[in-house]
């Protein structure tokens, strides 16, 4: 049984399990807290655990909670997520079931749950971090957009704050219009600036052309993964690919100018970017905070189906940020060859990590 010092706060956390983002991005959110001398509780299962086992070992104290185990399918993404809404309402029922039978056993001073609805308790202070405070729909089912918005409200307001990691000075934005909606739920809101998990990296020589980041759910992630490793065959690029897979244990033989890495920490990732002329990735959220403020030069290629995925590819192709194209469309010798002759606009951005560190320490200090 784990010691509780006396006057240590107790933080209960649970990332989302929909992609590796939610997980990373509460890295330094828990080194903060730990360097608060905060007790940390986690939530979770499966990769999001085991990513956290590796960064952080034994310093966390860690729950078995199933997350909403989404998969996508080869086509019609949004269809699939549509089809799977019951079993995402069954677990949102579930998480809030499994906080009512362990709250006075764990019993956490807050809570902080990354994206997962229904992780909250009406008797402790409860968190939610997420940028999604408007949901993108695809064009045909725009008029559902008030009934999707209500609901997303609805569920929001359950929580006594919310944390949206970015600015809100929309010129600092990365997530636009999800993160600056027209009618914010109801509820204390803070903007704690940007998160991301990548320490500053030394500047080094460019000996990498093309770093490929692989994330999100299955089957999609193993799709892109083939469509680089065909595209890029016969081509005199170096590519490293970066498969997002903890703890894997089958692997993928690399032969030429290829390497092939199953995940990459936080350093390792840093370094990989400070050294590739390109980046090829999917447009998630948690991605673009951690590789555009280091000047990375990246080709989005979201998720098909993946609205919020393609809004923010779009925001940013729109702002000279980025590269964008469909999965359909990608080529890779062509989005290389465009990416070296793109005049990349850098807009500078605050300094990941400041602004939730500095708000973090005011939020304890309400529990003193």
């Amino acid at each position: 049984m784990t010691t509780v010092k006396t006057g240590q706060k107790t933080i209960l956390l649970s990332p989302l399990d929909w992609g590796l983002g939610h997980t990373t991005r509460c890295i330094p959110l828990i080194s903060t807290l730990l360097a608060q001398g905060c007790r940390i509780i986690v939530a979770t299962d499966g990769k999001p655990e085991a990513i956290l086992r590796q960064h952080f070992g034994d310093k966390l104290q860690y729950e078995r909670l199933p997350g909403y185990r989404v998969h996508y399918s080869r086509r019609h993404v949004f269809l699939s997520i549509i089809r799977q809404l019951p079993g995402i309402r069954q677990a949102i029922r579930y998480e809030q079931q499994w906080l009512k039978r362990h709250i006075g056993r764990l019993q956490p001073n807050a809570i902080i749950s990354d994206n997962r609805y229904g992780f909250y308790h009406a008797s402790v202070p409860s968190v939610i971090l997420t940028h999604q405070l408007q949901l993108q729909l695809p064009a045909g089912w725009k008029a559902a957009a008030p009934l999707v918005q209500f609901a997303l409200g609805n569920m929001l307001e359950k929580f006594s704050s919310l944390w949206v990691p970015d600015f809100a000075n929309n010129a600092a934005s990365l997530a636009g219009e999800l993160s600056h909606p027209l009618h914010p739920p109801a509820i204390p809101l803070s903007y704690i600036g940007h998160i991301s998990q990548l320490p500053k990296a030394a500047i080094v020589p460019k000996d990498i052309d093309i770093l490929a980041i692989l994330s999100g759910p299955e089957p999609q992630r193993t799709v892109f993964e083939q469509i680089i490793l065909a595209q890029h065959h016969g081509h005199h690029t170096k590519l490293v690919l970066v498969r997002g897979i903890p703890n894997e244990t089958h692997k993928i033989p690399a032969a030429g100018n290829v390497e092939i890495i199953g995940f990459a920490g936080p350093e390792a990732l840093a370094t990989l970017v400070q050294r590739s002329r390109c980046i090829i990735c999917r447009s998630g959220y948690s991605s673009l905070m951690d590789f555009l403020p280091l000047g990375a030069k990246c080709i989005l290629i979201p998720t098909p189906g993946q609205t919020e995925q393609e809004y923010l590819a779009e925001n940013l192709r729109q702002k000279q940020m980025a590269i964008t194209t469909t999965q359909a469309s990608f080529d890779l010798p062509t989005q290389y060859e465009q990416a070296q002759a793109y005049n990349f606009k850098v807009v500078p951005l605050p300094e990941t990590n400041i602004a939730m560190q500095q708000h973090v320490v005011q939020w304890l200090q309400a529990f003193s």
